[in-house]
């Protein structure tokens, strides 16, 4: 009796080659749909407008597209060490710990960006806890802009 794997089972080569294809067309669709968000900081950062480049969600969004090579240049080193140190797992812990950080700061940073308007329109940041909430609409977000 023969044993080996039917012919309808996907061999890994092309099980690869699906999760690359899925990988690009993911990765282009991300990219069509935060395009015009970025090119309208793009310039503003390239000129020097720092204002309009780190305190809008499109300059966050551009600095974390941005700092992606730098992200993956940590995971790579950090899994270089952990290799050395013998770690079985050192690219998936690197990643993880990478991921973490790198996916959690930008919320972070926008949390804490100020509303349109902070330091020309007085009062813009209130300190008084749960005030804002009279204002939010039925989503639970201020209006924006």
């Amino acid at each position: 009796m023969n044993h080996s794997a039917s012919p309808s089972a996907p061999s890994r080569r092309t099980r690869r080659i699906v999760l690359a294809s899925l990988a690009v067309l993911g990765l282009a669709s991300a990219a069509f749909a935060v395009r015009r968000p970025l090119m309208m900081s793009a310039p503003r950062c390239l000129a020097g407008h720092w204002h309009g480049c780190y305190d809008t969600f499109n300059g966050v969004l551009l600095m974390m597209l941005v700092g992606l090579p730098l992200a993956a240049l940590a995971v790579w080193a950090l899994a270089r060490l952990r290799r050395a140190a013998g770690v079985t797992r050192g690219w998936r812990m690197s990643l993880a710990e990478v991921g973490m950080v790198y996916g959690t700061v930008p919320f972070v940073w926008m949390t804490l960006m100020p509303g349109p308007g902070a330091g020309i329109v007085p009062g813009r940041v209130s300190l008084v806890p749960l005030r804002d909430l009279v204002t939010m609409g039925p989503v639970g977000s201020a209006a924006t802009c």
